[in-house]
């Protein structure tokens, strides 16, 4: 809904990087809202996992590996592809800001597992 607003203040739409776990976890809106507002711009989708961060931090989320949090992603898959989405959808793999996931081929094994 905020991308929608700041597209109506800039009088103009621009091309989408959708986090889905971003409108998910910190816009809190259901995946089916922000894909139906973005979904005309949209160029690429990301997905990665979570869980709430209840501990101090900055962040609201956890990064954890595919399939060990709580986003939705069954749903975001099945949308996507009852959608016959035409752009590239990528794991978002953050080792780098996030030392403690999973080795590369762990990573891999557990989108297949959930995707393929």
């Amino acid at each position: 809904e905020r991308c929608r607003k700041l597209f109506e203040a800039m009088g103009r739409r621009i091309a989408i990087v959708w986090d889905a776990h971003h409108t998910w976890r910190i816009g809190k809106e259901p995946l089916e809202f922000s894909y139906n507002i973005l979904k005309d711009d949209i160029v690429d989708v990301h997905f990665k996992d979570s869980l709430p961060n209840t501990g101090p931090g900055p962040h609201s989320s956890i990064a954890t590996n595919l399939g060990e949090g709580d986003v939705p992603l069954d749903e975001l898959f099945t949308l996507l592809v009852n959608e016959k989405v035409q752009y590239p959808v990528s794991l978002e793999y953050e080792k780098k800001w996030c030392p403690y996931l999973p080795e590369l081929d762990e990573a891999l094994a557990a989108w297949q597992k959930l995707f393929m």
